[in-house]
């Protein structure tokens, strides 16, 4: 059975709700394998003000989410909404530095 495995997070002003869910890519049927809501401290009305005790609180969704599954999540999808957000394109350019001119880890940094 093929399946894929999804973790997400919802920033909210008092609370971070984490899940994971699992697809089976036959059925495209959709399993609920956890779910947690931590309490969230470092937000004011949807903006982040304490980084750092915003950060706590999902290192712990995090290891909620951990125990509950009973492996390790590596990536997590996560939702932090806001009228204080916003995006700007840009577009940037670094040159790749090795002579053979295959991408090293040093290039991606400078990215």
């Amino acid at each position: 059975m093929k399946s894929l495995s999804l973790c997400a997070f919802d920033v909210g002003s008092y609370s971070i709700k984490g899940l994971c869910a699992k697809k089976n890519l036959e059925t495209d049927e959709v399993e609920i394998i956890s779910q947690t809501e931590i309490t969230c401290s470092g937000m004011k009305n949807g903006e982040v003000i304490r980084p750092e005790r915003v950060g706590e609180s999902l290192k712990m969704a995090r290891e909620e989410l951990n125990k509950k599954n009973g492996y390790k999540i590596k990536e997590v999808l996560t939702n932090i909404n806001g009228m204080h957000l916003f995006s700007i394109a840009s577009q940037g350019l670094v040159s790749v530095s090795r002579a053979d001119q295959k991408i090293s880890q040093e290039d991606v940094n400078r990215v």
